[in-house]
């Protein structure tokens, strides 16, 4: 009897992890759909480092989606979190453009009257 119940048991584990399994690379796919938007709003694809990340991003998505369409979740799902990643990358390297240029023009300022204040 406790033979047949572990079999249930283990039966039932392995159905819900294939389903949540099956799940996931769409998950993963409307995470990265947000990454890339909000990457393309902060115009990214104008910022040559936040560019290469974007493009392999959208590249990766691309191969996940051929995966997800040929059953190959497991790879579907490691291709969208890398591509995700990448989104991700792009969108903080957006994020990060304008503060260094603002710290590069707060710094020649300062150099500048630095250099008029000295004999």
């Amino acid at each position: 009897m406790r033979f047949g119940y572990l079999v249930a048991s283990a039966s039932c584990c392995v159905l819900s992890v294939a389903c949540a399994s099956s799940h996931l690379p769409q998950d993963r796919l409307t995470s990265l759909q947000g990454s890339l938007r909000a990457a393309e709003e902060l115009q990214a694809a104008d910022i040559p480092q936040a560019a290469l990340h974007l493009t392999l991003a959208r590249e990766q998505a691309a191969q996940a989606q051929k995966a997800i369409a040929a059953h190959e979740l497991e790879r579907a799902s490691m291709l969208l979190a890398r591509a995700d990643s990448d989104a991700q990358l792009a969108l903080a390297l957006a994020r990060v453009a304008p503060l260094q240029a603002q710290a590069s023009e707060g710094k020649t300022r300062t150099q500048a009257q630095q250099d008029r204040t000295q004999p």
